[in-house]
Order: structure tokens, then sequence, then C-alpha cells
């Protein structure tokens, strides 16, 4: 699912929406519910990566920065070793 972003709360979404819509917890809400319809594992790393300007592992309080696609390619290895055993 999609990582917090700092507004997403918001049915404008980053602001240059003209017309409100779902907000990205309500698409990130429904996206779980999908893949757990299907059964389809989800390997949820919002939280690790947490939210927020001045975070190490984001460029802009969203997108990660080189440090941020690192520890999402360290958590993306442990999770596959993990469903391997």
């Amino acid at each position: 699912p999609p990582l917090y972003r700092s507004n997403e709360d918001n049915p404008y979404g980053d602001g240059t929406k003209k017309v409100p819509g779902k907000t990205l917890k309500e698409y990130r809400q429904a996206l779980v519910e999908v893949l757990n319809a299907y059964q389809i594992p989800i390997l949820d790393i919002k939280d690790i990566m947490g939210k927020g300007e001045n975070n190490p592992l984001l460029e802009d309080g969203l997108h990660p920065n080189d440090a941020g696609h690192h520890k999402i390619a360290e958590l993306i290895v442990e999770y596959i070793k993990s469903k391997r055993a």
C-alpha cells in the first residue's frame, strides 16, 4: 500500500484535484481489502518508512530518497525470505 502522505485525509489529494474524490487513506484501505479477498500477501511498509518532513528516508515527506529505496529493498528481501521458510 502507498506510503503516508502529510495530507492523506484530503479528498482533493495533494491539492491539485479540482473535484474531491477518495482520500489516500480510503484508497489504501480498498487496496488492502482486495488483496485480502484474493489472499495476496501484503508487505505494508508505511509504518516502517514513517511519515513527515525531515524524515531521513524520504525526499519530500512522501517519496523515498536513496536511503529510503535501500531500506525498502532490505524489507522486500526480508519479507521474501520469511515466506520461503
